[in-house]
């Protein structure tokens, strides 16, 4: 038996004396155990063994699937995810048709004075197509002006539209 089966085994028996202890272990016998972990690979193996000794040291269920996959929670509530790979409208690079989409967006911007360094179009904040609104350089703006405006968005900033007052962007 390697290494990595003995910690196997190890921690089955851990997970065997603690009664389960609340770990949704209820259904399971030390067989099933042992045949679930002989099916996988050793990467696997190492991620289950990480994920049952968090638990067994009293980490919650999600804290330790964070651990043992070695995976932070997703970081679409910051900034730089936010902003990633878009900026100063590259999002308008696909074609020679968006470029010129975005070219004149741009040229709409600086007509009106908002300057599109580290910012990103979008165009669901827009009040019609090109609006300088609609460049935006963090999620805090997409919250104002979805306030302002009273506009519905959902993904990484979050608005529900005020229902006592008259939808006049719609």
């Amino acid at each position: 038996m390697n290494t990595l089966d003995q910690r196997c085994k190890a921690t089955i028996d851990q997970l065997v004396d603690s009664d389960g202890d609340g770990l949704g272990l209820d259904a399971w016998t030390p067989d099933d155990l042992v045949d679930q972990m002989s099916n996988l690979t050793p990467r696997q193996k190492e991620i289950v063994l990480a994920y049952w000794d968090s638990r067994l040291a009293g980490s919650s269920p999600r804290l330790a699937e964070m651990l043992a996959e070695q995976c932070p929670p997703m970081l679409g509530a910051c900034d730089r995810t936010f902003l990633e790979g878009h900026c100063n409208g590259s999002q308008f690079s696909a074609s020679p048709m968006q470029n010129d989409i975005g070219d004149k967006y741009a040229a709409v911007a600086k007509e009106r004075g908002v300057s599109i360094k580290g910012k990103v179009y979008l165009p669901g904040l827009a009040n019609y197509p090109g609006d300088p609104r609609a460049w935006v350089s963090d999620r805090g703006e997409v919250k104002r002006l979805a306030e302002e405006r009273n506009y519905k968005v959902s993904g990484s900033v979050e608005h529900k539209p005020d229902s006592r007052v008259d939808d006049q962007h719609g």
